[in-house]
């Protein structure tokens, strides 16, 4: 094959942490978004060849993800999922797999994208399973996100990392602006292509619809300054 197209691109509204979506699992809106996709695209859910779906933190997903949005979503259970992990570069990596996928003639159509809930991430107590006569349990916190090799912070790393090879933090606050404002464009746009590009409404039990809550973001003219008094740590 000599090239691939993105037929249809959607997602939900991004929730607050703890906001509207809460009670909603990836999963669940991992399938509202693949029924939308298809309903949009006019495409059958027989008619995917397989589906690929990135998450990074499966505590809130459990197993398989996107095997289990497949069952949700109606897709019939003889379609081929794969979930991958790769920290903030999974859904990256699924669209990059689906169209390398597709070159090698091992599909015709993919869906491929992510999916995550925060407000969903449970605590860990790993010690709770077989109990302890005496002492103290402890609690984790997955959203803490550690480098599993030193066990330091994800984000103490980064820093690190960035100092070691000379990226300032003005450096990286300029960076983080200009995501902020871009995006900020795109949604006050809400559309991409010519069409809207989130999911306005949905009826599934206590349905979800944009509103208050959604999709809200500092103006650009304060992010940059909201960033200067972020702490490092």
């Amino acid at each position: 094959m000599n090239g691939v197209s993105i037929v249809e691109a959607i997602r939900t509204p991004f929730g607050r942490f703890g906001g509207k979506l809460r009670q909603h699992s990836a999963v669940d809106l991992g399938a509202l978004v693949v029924r939308a996709a298809l309903d949009r695209a006019g495409l059958q859910a027989q008619e995917v060849g397989e589906t690929i779906f990135g998450t990074a933190l499966l505590a809130a997903s459990t197993m398989v993800a996107a095997r289990q949005v497949n069952f949700k979503a109606s897709i019939p259970a003889s379609t081929p999922s794969l979930t991958i992990d790769r920290a903030c570069c999974s859904s990256m990596t699924c669209i990059g797999l689906a169209s390398m996928k597709i070159r090698l003639g091992e599909a015709s159509m993919i869906l491929a994208g992510g999916l995550d809930s925060s407000s969903q991430t449970p605590f860990l107590m790993r010690d709770a399973r077989w109990g302890k006569r005496l002492g103290d349990f402890t609690v984790e916190d997955p959203m803490q996100m550690r480098n599993p090799i030193n066990q330091k912070a994800i984000a103490l790393v980064t820093g690190e990392m960035a100092v070691k090879w000379g990226v300032s933090r003005d450096e990286q606050d300029d960076w983080a602006t200009g995501v902020c404002i871009v995006t900020r464009s795109c949604l006050s746009r809400s559309r991409m292509g010519g069409r809207r590009r989130h999911l306005r409404s949905t009826n599934p039990p206590g349905g979800i619809s944009r509103g208050n809550g959604f999709d809200r973001y500092r103006p650009s003219t304060t992010a940059r300054r909201s960033l200067r008094e972020t702490r490092p740590d």
